[in-house]
């Protein structure tokens, strides 16, 4: 009986020493713990751009019976046409065929045309080709005219690619080393038998 209550002693000795062991040399674990993460990324996107560029401008000159200009011009893009003149005058978007046939009998087939002492107007281009302007003055047998400016301009729309930051929420495991107080739980456990084998074998020898 004497044995069993030293077995308690040595039980509650031992389970203690665990419980101490388990605050200052903890037994830890890997455990993978799901977890909310927020991440910014660079994500492309494409956008419409509306691009311009002038192709001539000129100002305050004359002409007699009618002045041109050619330009190399691709599709998809448009041009437009502006002037301003003293006197009527007519200005016609010719192709090169067009043109060539207006020079060699002044036959003004043309893509698009305007008259006026103002105007403008705008051609969207299906061809890449090379095109005319072409300003005649109607009166030319009478007086010249005086152009007070004569602008030709292209537009077009342009696909880009760009870079935009966006923040992405999600989820992922993450590994952590946790205590798995498993000295905590065997130190009291001993502590519970020793305690129970002192109380009962203890209690027995008094009342013998």
């Amino acid at each position: 009986m004497k044995y069993l209550i030293l077995v308690g002693i040595m039980l509650n000795v031992l389970g203690g020493i665990l419980c101490v062991a388990d605050f200052i040399s903890p037994h830890n674990i890997t455990v993978n713990e799901l977890v909310p993460v927020t991440r910014t990324v660079q994500v492309p996107y494409q956008e419409i751009e509306n691009r311009g560029e002038r192709l001539e401008r000129a100002e305050n000159y004359w002409i007699g019976e009618y002045a041109y200009s050619g330009y190399n011009l691709e599709a998809g893009k448009t041009v437009t046409i502006s002037w301003q003149a003293d006197n009527t005058v007519i200005v016609y978007l010719m192709t090169e065929s067009q043109f060539n046939i207006f020079q060699s009998i002044r036959l003004a087939q043309n893509l698009k045309s305007g008259s006026g002492m103002s105007g403008q107007f705008s051609y969207p281009i299906t061809f890449t080709s090379r095109y005319y302007v072409v300003i005649y003055n109607p009166n030319c047998l009478i007086t010249k005219v005086k152009i007070i400016f004569y602008q030709s301009e292209i537009t077009w729309q342009e696909t880009v690619t760009k870079i935009k930051n966006e923040v992405q929420y999600n989820t992922e495991y993450v590994s952590k080393q946790v205590n798995s107080n498993i000295y905590l739980y065997s130190g009291l456990a001993l502590i519970g038998l020793g305690t129970t084998l002192c109380l009962v074998f203890g209690r027995e020898g008094k009342v013998k």
